[in-house]
């Protein structure tokens, strides 16, 4: 139960050193338990419902936990010698499946943690993860510890209740440096008939010149909740490419935030929905240009079959000191039937006067001209629709540019499709 009284075994688990920390992280817990999950009622959160996950009675993990035999050799499959591996466990990092290679410092949750804006979407969630948190995971990459390999960051769930972790990681990438990095949601097959949920916090800063690679795979199981926030920070001609996958799990919700801060920056803003079922998923970007002469683009496409919902919010907001800011933003939905949902919601905020800024939306279901051409060709229905599925994804994935990220997507969409279809 997220009461009082877990708060108080909490803070008496994990004291903070610093008091000023200490009385943050109790107001955000007091603020929590005031203000509750965000709710329907809210303009953000019209078209997703947290109600069944606020019913279930979230156990939170105090000590490291321990996979089984079984859970070890699951995840060590999914640990490609391509990358280099980060694998936390219930929100802690399991240090037998990590790789030592990249420099991970543990802090104390600081004052500038607690800075969230009451308007921002999902100032709840961040409330309780801060409430309930002690510290942090920070990875610093420059000159001297750039990886010569793309960084796997590994999230699973092993525990026999209903667990929530919620683990905060930042970012910090120096100036002229690369970062390609895949953070993965996974789902446990042990796990399948337990329901966990996930609140977790990226927060990545891209130093000047500095070029991140990223993609965000939400693999969970089916009874999983997943929310919690993604947020970029670019500076001059910084260059940023995210690929956000969702791809399981029962409600999910993807908060994406870019912000620019300096000129010359360029964001590539892309995601992908397969779902089927009843499963359901929001995407909400905010792309924020602080300032001017910085370009963004936005396209995020979904796959829907059953009776499965996503939602699509994308947010641009360009101040006013902001000229010749461009921002392009388009939404594609693919429903394969009739009962599948797609909901998108542009909103642009503009308030400058010299800048370009569009979007567009899409929502269609299989063409029955190119059902017929696979047919005719002896293909049958079922290959067909994964060929014409696979073909509306694989565009976004190649955005990565970057083979051994590109593959390793491409598998474990193949594995999805594979499922679906």
């Amino acid at each position: 139960m997220l009461d009082q009284n877990i708060y108080n075994q909490f803070k008496l688990k994990y004291p903070l050193e610093s008091l000023k920390a200490a009385g943050l992280r109790e107001k955000a817990f007091q603020a929590f338990l005031a203000q509750g999950f965000p709710t329907k009622k809210e303009e953000a959160w019209k078209f997703t419902s947290l109600t069944e996950a606020k019913a279930i009675d979230w156990n939170i993990q105090f000590e490291e936990s321990m996979l089984s035999h079984d859970e070890m050799v699951f995840v060590s499959k999914q640990l490609s010698s391509d990358f280099y591996n980060l694998v936390f466990v219930n929100g802690f990092l399991n240090k037998t499946l990590s790789d030592s290679d990249v420099p991970v410092i543990f802090s104390d949750l600081e004052e500038n943690d607690f800075n969230v804006s009451s308007d921002m979407p999902e100032a709840k969630l961040i409330n309780l993860a801060r409430g309930l948190g002690f510290q942090k995971s920070v990875i610093s990459i420059d000159k001297k510890t750039q990886l010569d390999k793309p960084l796997q960051i590994v999230h699973v769930v092993s525990a026999k209740q209903p667990t929530l972790v919620q683990p905060l990681i930042q970012i910090h990438v120096a100036d002229q440096c690369e970062l390609k990095l895949i953070q993965n949601t996974l789902g446990l097959t042990s796990q399948i008939n337990q329901s966990h949920a996930f609140n977790c916090d990226l927060q990545i800063n891209l130093g000047r010149a500095a070029n991140v690679k990223f993609a965000n795979l939400q693999n969970s199981n089916h009874k999983d909740y997943v929310f919690g926030r993604i947020q970029f920070s670019l500076t001059q001609d910084s260059q940023l490419t995210s690929l956000d996958l969702a791809l399981g799990g029962k409600t999910a919700r993807h908060y994406l935030a870019t912000e620019f801060t300096a000129e010359n920056a360029t964001a590539g803003v892309y995601g992908l929905t397969l779902l089927a079922d009843e499963q359901h998923t929001d995407h909400y970007t905010f792309i924020h240009h602080k300032i001017g002469h910085n370009d963004s683009t936005q396209h995020y496409k979904s796959i829907l079959t059953d009776k499965a919902q996503s939602v699509f919010r994308g947010r641009v907001r360009i101040e006013q000191d902001a000229q010749k800011a461009n921002s392009s933003q388009l939404n594609n939905n693919l429903l394969i039937s009739k009962a599948a949902q797609a909901t998108s919601i542009p909103q642009l905020e503009i308030y400058a006067d010299d800048v370009k800024a569009g979007h567009g939306s899409t929502v269609g279901q299989l063409n029955k001209d190119e059902i017929f051409y696979f047919l005719s060709r002896g293909i049958s229905e079922k290959q067909a629709v994964h060929l014409i599925t696979h073909g509306f994804a694989k565009e976004l994935v190649y955005k990565l540019e970057n083979e051994v990220m590109e593959n390793f997507v491409f598998q474990i969409l193949e594995n999805k499709l594979n499922e679906i279809f």
